[in-house]
């Protein structure tokens, strides 16, 4: 039996800056992902005003980041991959890559804010070394519902 090494089972992928043709795609995904989507302007104010990276395995738009360079830390506003292609390493990937973003002495700390029913999300960030740090309680309105919001970090510290 041939041993396989932990970096055989890695995917490879390209993280790249979207471009406006690319927004109708990651709406696409978005929908698939999430019961709250967002749009392609709001793709489109993310893509100008912070950073909003494209995910691409084997030649194929497979999801995104879209996050914020703060002072002191890397907010990570939204992340998807899309439910065929999840389960492979891809979101790990992307955190990873996320992760050597950080700095000691400059932004030392990547953030994101979770839903309290977004189960499977923090249990995805708690596997990838985030830490749950706050409760931002009723930060979510919909409709006639409010819900909390989870906090989570991972610190290079």
């Amino acid at each position: 039996m041939q041993k396989t090494t932990a970096l055989a089972v890695i995917p490879s992928i390209q993280l790249k800056f979207a471009v406006p043709y690319m927004l109708e795609d990651l709406c696409i995904i978005d929908d698939k992902c999430f019961q709250f989507p967002w749009t392609i302007k709001e793709f489109d104010i993310i893509r100008k005003r912070d950073a909003l990276k494209v995910i691409f395995h084997k030649d194929y738009l497979v999801g995104y980041i879209a996050y914020a360079l703060l002072s002191d830390n890397i907010e990570i506003l939204k992340m998807a991959i899309h439910p065929e292609c999840q389960r492979r390493g891809l979101g790990k990937v992307v955190l990873n890559e996320m992760k050597g973003k950080l700095d000691i002495q400059k932004r030392y700390k990547l953030e994101t804010l979770l839903r309290e029913r977004n189960v499977e999300a923090q249990l995805f960030f708690k596997d990838s070394g985030f830490v749950w740090t706050d409760t931002l309680e009723g930060y979510y309105h919909e409709d006639d519902m409010t819900e909390d919001a989870y906090i989570m970090e991972y610190n290079y510290r």
